[in-house]
């Protein structure tokens, strides 16, 4: 699961970073045919609304570095403030993608899964009552079937897709691999 993470991780900050490098190219183009720089505007904005001593925390951080690399502040702080406000952008658009990837589910439908129908009286039964219902019938040992608690943790509550489920009919039903009344599962 750790590896699932870090690798969807991994695909959300070179989405984000391979989608913001061209956003940042058109960024250009615009300001090359007069329009205002977007990256500087977001930037600009960022400074205004962030707390004070954040803002004077980067700027006496950049300055610093700026000095020890030997530059001339006064004819590199205005690059210098074009390449932050790109920078800024890019990072945020990297972070964005990094984090939609981690925290939106994937919803990949080849994906195989084990699907146990819950059937009841009523119509309409929530994640909730379907896992309070099953870890209580397994506490009870009314269901023996020793995975069930984590088949019922794991609740798919999505529709299901049947396009490419067969209608089952007299002359289409595959009952020669149904158990039997009294049928046992294999023991191992």
């Amino acid at each position: 699961m750790r590896d699932f993470k870090l690798a969807r991780a991994g695909t959300g900050l070179a989405s984000g970073a391979l989608l913001t490098a061209p956003l940042l190219g058109v960024f250009a183009l615009g300001r090359l045919a007069g329009l205002p720089s977007v990256p500087f505007t977001i930037f600009e904005w960022l400074i205004r609304v962030l707390p004070g001593r954040l803002v004077i925390f980067g700027l006496d951080l950049t300055l610093k570095i700026l000095e020890g690399l030997g530059f001339n502040i006064k004819n590199a702080a205005k690059t210098t403030e074009q390449v932050l406000a790109l920078a800024t952008l890019f990072a945020a658009g990297a972070v964005i993608a990094l984090l939609f990837f981690l925290f939106v589910p994937d919803r990949d439908t080849t994906v195989v899964r084990t699907i146990i129908l819950v059937a009841g009286p009523k119509a309409g039964i929530t994640r909730a009552q379907v896992i309070e219902t099953g870890l209580r019938l397994k506490r009870t040992r009314k269901v023996k079937f020793p995975l069930f608690d984590t088949f019922v943790v794991d609740y798919y509550d999505r529709p299901i897709p049947t396009g490419d489920v067969p209608i089952l009919t007299d002359d289409y039903a595959p009952v020669d691999i149904l158990p039997v009344y009294g049928w046992e599962p294999e023991r191992r």
